[in-house]
């Protein structure tokens, strides 16, 4: 009887295939990862926590005018999301309080005219007290001008601060000129 040497042709192409086949599971896998890099995850907290900066400075002069003021500043990752300024005027003289209500009163109209931002004015004639307050939701407000019916003037209406602002610089300065912050 004849024996048999080596591998037939149909033998040898399954060899070839099966190498072939082997080399590619071995193979291709790092050549994808190098090839297609997966998009790094962005750490997306469980709960967003707002937190909240309340900065005082009580019975100061500003000319003739004694003033009260807060400033309460919501923001997170140390960006200011929305902020409230509250200050109280008490003036001496019925002429610059008058001219200061006038004024202040324009601007409150003004501000009503933009979105995300609001301007209250209280007037006290009584005490020669006027009680201002101003809200901004950063998200939604856009500097603009805007021009008062009847008026030919433009109003620029800005914000205090901005979505890019540090809140711990904000801090450091309102510290800087007197004000208590916590």
């Amino acid at each position: 009887m004849k024996e048999k040497v080596g591998l037939s042709i149909m033998e040898w192409i399954f060899s070839i295939i099966g190498i072939a086949f082997f080399a590619c599971l071995i193979i291709l896998p790092p050549v994808f990862r190098v090839v297609f890099k997966e998009a790094p995850k962005e750490y997306v907290p469980d709960a967003i926590e707002i937190k909240t900066l309340t900065c005082t400075k009580a019975n100061y002069y500003s000319g003739e005018v004694r003033k009260n003021d807060t400033y309460i500043i919501r923001y997170y990752n140390d960006k200011v999301r929305t902020y409230t300024i509250k200050r109280e005027s008490i003036y001496n003289d019925t002429v610059p309080y008058s001219d200061e209500k006038q004024k202040e009163g324009r601007l409150s109209t003004a501000y009503s005219l933009v979105e995300g931002i609001s301007y209250s004015v209280k007037p006290n004639d009584a005490e020669l007290m006027i009680i201002t307050e101003e809200y901004c939701d950063l998200s939604k407000f856009k500097s603009t001008v805007v021009t008062l019916p009847g008026d030919t003037v433009e109003t620029k209406i800005n914000s205090t601060y901005t979505l890019k602002d540090s809140v711990d610089q904000i801090k450091t300065d309102l510290q800087d000129e007197g004000y208590i912050c916590k």
